[in-house]
């Protein structure tokens, strides 16, 4: 069982040159939790999900996605209840400059 994952770039991330990439995100429901399954072609550095429940719990974030990666994230909170919008979004730091 790996307990710890660490990708190195031995530079500031806002200095490297990332390329622009869209990570596919599926969102289920199911048995009280949310499963959030994410992929991309390329490097998605620092993706974070973001959801609007107080004290949600997050089986993992703020990850690097490698090309071809697959990634499975669960959400629980007691807040948390299916719904047609699930209020759920993912972001990597190419996005945010």
């Amino acid at each position: 069982k790996k307990l710890s994952v660490k990708d190195h770039f031995f530079y500031w991330p806002n200095k490297l040159n990332l390329p622009q990439t869209t990570v596919q995100t599926s969102v289920k429901y199911a048995d009280g939790k949310y499963t959030v399954t994410l992929t991309s072609k390329k490097l998605a550095k620092d993706v974070f999900i973001e959801i609007p429940v107080m004290g949600a719990k997050f089986t993992d974030n703020f990850i690097d996605l490698l090309p071809g990666e697959k990634k499975v994230i669960e959400i629980t909170s007691p807040e948390l209840k299916a719904s047609a919008k699930t209020p759920v979004t993912v972001r990597h730091i190419r996005e945010t400059y």
